[in-house]
């Protein structure tokens, strides 16, 4: 069986000397967007850490001494 679309191109890009063939588009708007959606999802979650941890500062609840320790 015959390769052929993705599997033969990556074949043919892969084999070129120095990796010549490797001419990708950026993606510089989708990057920097989801980079920022991550960075968002960061936040929020430090967020909920922080609060977390002073909840257990002032509680004394099982689930938040595990935190503590």
């Amino acid at each position: 069986m015959t390769e052929t679309g993705y599997p033969t191109l990556a074949k043919r890009i892969a084999g070129l000397p120095d990796s010549e063939g490797f001419v990708f588009r950026r993606f510089d708007r989708l990057t920097a967007r989801n980079l920022l959606y991550l960075e968002g999802k960061l936040a929020y979650l430090e967020h909920k850490l922080n609060e977390a941890d002073r909840r257990a500062q002032e509680g004394d609840s099982e689930p938040l001494r595990s935190i503590r320790s």
